[in-house]
């Protein structure tokens, strides 16, 4: 098979070149000379694919480039921090409403929510600094989560909101946070056991 041949055969199956599907990318390429004129490019997938490696210097800057593009991924750490901050957010919400209230139960709700909130950002600063303890705290943190809900929900029936939607954040910041803790727990004690 000629070198056009191949690149035709790749370039009908996918705009990009690769096993991981999008992971590499061509991004010029030019075909001359004979077959001993192509060079191996040694990429991070299975098959070899061969180029014709041009020299262009006589016109300028000469340019052939295979750009290997990075995954973009999301940690658990990093949605974890998010959750972190969401509930102290929600915390505070509540506390600007209802802290000159006295004889509430939001009182309860927002320090829980802050409680719950510095918890975990304390867990993911001890995690960084190499101490494996997020995970398990993550257990912890699912309760207290739990206890938010429940704090927040009586605080409602007691005294609804009308000032503004810290309860809806507070609702949707637990719901989060319980979700991200336990996908992180199932994918690392079960999926990843």
């Amino acid at each position: 098979m000629t070198a056009f041949g191949e690149f035709d055969e790749y370039a009908s199956q996918n705009a990009t070149i690769g096993s991981f599907g999008t992971h590499t990318e061509i991004i010029w390429a030019q075909f001359i000379g004979l077959e001993n004129d192509l060079r191996d490019l040694d990429l991070d997938r299975e098959e070899n694919v061969y180029f014709g490696m041009p020299d262009l210097a006589i016109y300028g800057a000469a340019f052939f480039g295979v750009v290997e593009l990075e995954e973009v991924t999301v940690s658990f750490m990093d949605l974890a921090g998010i959750a972190f901050f969401f509930d102290l957010t929600a915390g505070y919400m509540n506390y600007n409403v209802w802290a000159d209230v006295t004889g509430t139960s939001w009182a309860t709700a927002y320090s829980l929510q802050f409680a719950t909130g510095v918890l975990g950002l304390v867990s993911l600063a001890l995690e960084h600094a190499g101490v494996s303890i997020l995970l398990n705290a993550s257990l912890l943190y699912i309760l207290m989560q739990f206890g938010v809900l429940a704090t927040v929900t009586m605080a409602e029936s007691d005294n609804a909101n009308t000032t503004d939607n810290a309860t809806t954040i507070s609702y949707v910041a637990s719901a989060f946070g319980i979700l991200v803790a336990s996908a992180a727990n199932v994918w690392y004690r079960v999926l990843d056991a």
